[in-house]
């Protein structure tokens, strides 16, 4: 349309002044994120009346025109335009976090509660400076009810997750990775969600991050644009970036000197597809078809507790779906005692941990078996030099009896999903410690005697380390 299309029908002088601010209007309901304009622009359900019309007007228009400082700022009102007012314990302050029983500070947490609105929210995202434009998501009507679904299932996942200590406290320390106050509306609202947890490139060979500005991550925001509309998105790209992140994260973390493996960065990849799954928004045919996990894992605070590790153990496989596949199971048991080993090395202050001899990255079909049969060897090694005789064994019985049911050269599973797998069962494998477990006195014939605690050192994210301390 010519620019000059005006003239063959003029406008009131009204119409010329609103449509002369239309570009700082546009301008004002949006932001960038990763060379990525969004707009996210309220509008009225109903024909808009004069009532509506103010109610809009200074409800809406004005804190949206007035949110300029920063983009975090006009996502926070976004969120506050869609969310009611959710009453604390102490009445009307913000809801205890989700990990308050378990932690000694206690954070404020602002669950997403969608109102009975009388708005639809409008979101538009597309790079304009390639020819043509290129749109991510043309969404009339965000789903809210979806925004919403994740956020209390990110609620009950992390709750699930520290209460129960699997992964001993970690869970309270993933504030680097994870959402905390705020939550996962303004993650996905913002477009950071996934950003901490996935690979730095699309390409697992790429080792260097992509320029920020750079408009090939066409996977990452369509991927945001499924979630706004209430769809489900790929498991198997997910997971697969997922592992190619970890063996990122490693790579950096041993050039730094950090703890090398990113224990903390693969319980908050576990927590995130927790999360999807329970929301049911993951689809693709990958291991967690059949489900994560079932979410009804003992918990201390609820006076659950669990006799040994070996009990820990079985009721975590039990209750992981995804488990119940042999191959899996195989991968995951052999990153767990891997982990398990490790902790031990540390304890003995052995210098190459097998975390770095064994790293995800080695992790395939072809060396599976070469690669076991080393572990069970040294942990054989370790276990004579202590003169435990049943030293790890509620890893290696099962790993024997999972690897037996069907060889390597013939399994299904993805080489992506094995070292994903392998990756969670190392971070199991560290944290697998005495933490929640109501024993008795006498040590049990398969400890190693080690448990993982903080310390004061550098973390695999660059904050506190963990180093081993003998209880025993």
């Amino acid at each position: 349309m010519s620019n000059d299309a005006w003239l063959s029908r003029p406008l009131a002088e009204n119409q010329a002044a609103a449509v002369s601010t239309f570009d700082d209007f546009i301008t004002d309901f949006s932001f960038t994120q990763n060379g990525v304009r969004l707009h996210y622009l309220p509008y009225p359900i109903n024909p808009v009346d004069t009532d509506t019309f103010e109610r809009f007007y200074t409800e809406v228009y004005l804190p949206l025109r007035e949110a300029t400082d920063t983009d975090a700022e006009f996502v926070d009102r976004i969120i506050e335009i869609y969310t009611s007012d959710v009453d604390g314990a102490s009445g009307g302050d913000n809801p205890a976090s989700p990990l308050s029983e378990i932690i000694d500070e206690d954070t404020e947490y602002q669950p997403f509660t969608q109102e009975t609105s009388w708005l639809h929210l409008y979101a538009l995202m597309y790079v304009g400076s390639t020819e043509p434009s290129r749109v991510f998501v043309d969404e009339p009507n965000v789903s809210l009810d979806a925004v919403t679904s994740v956020e209390g299932a990110y609620i009950d996942v992390l709750s699930d997750v520290g209460a129960s200590q699997l992964f001993g406290t970690l869970a309270s320390q993933l504030g680097y990775y994870l959402p905390n106050e705020g939550g996962i509306a303004y993650a996905l609202l913002f477009g950071s969600l996934f950003d901490p947890v996935i690979a730095l490139s699309p390409d697992e060979n790429d080792t260097e991050a992509e320029d920020a500005k750079a408009t090939t991550g066409d996977a990452l925001f369509t991927r945001y644009a499924k979630l706004l509309r209430g769809r489900s998105i790929n498991a198997v790209s997910l997971i697969s970036e997922f592992a190619t992140r970890v063996d990122e994260k490693l790579r950096e973390n041993l050039s730094t000197n950090n703890e090398p493996f990113p224990t903390r960065l693969v319980l908050s990849q576990y927590i995130q597809l927790r999360t999807l799954d329970q929301a049911e928004l993951l689809d693709g045919d990958s291991i967690i078809k059949t489900g994560i996990c079932n979410a009804d894992m003992r918990s201390p605070s609820d006076g659950q507790t669990y006799s040994s590790r070996d009990e820990r153990l079985q009721d975590f496989l039990e209750n992981h779906p995804m488990l119940d596949n042999t191959e899996a199971r195989s991968v995951f048991l052999l990153g767990a005692l891997v982990g398990r080993l490790s902790a031990y090395q540390y304890s003995e202050g052995v210098s190459q941990k097998l975390t770095e001899q064994y790293p995800p990255s080695s992790i395939s079909r072809r060396v599976i078996p070469e690669v076991t049969q080393e572990i069970l060897d040294r942990n054989y090694t370790y276990g004579d030099k202590d003169d435990i005789n049943r030293f790890n064994q509620r890893y290696t019985n099962r790993l024997a009896d999972s690897m037996l049911v069907r060889s390597p050269d013939d399994w299904t599973i993805s080489e992506s999903e094995s070292k994903w797998l392998y990756a969670l069962g190392v971070a199991y494998g560290k944290q697998d410690t005495s933490k929640g477990i109501e024993r008795s006195d006498e040590i049990e014939d398969d400890d190693d005697g080690t448990d993982e605690v903080d310390s004061t050192d550098e973390t695999d994210d660059g904050h506190k380390n963990i180093e081993l301390t003998e209880y025993w």
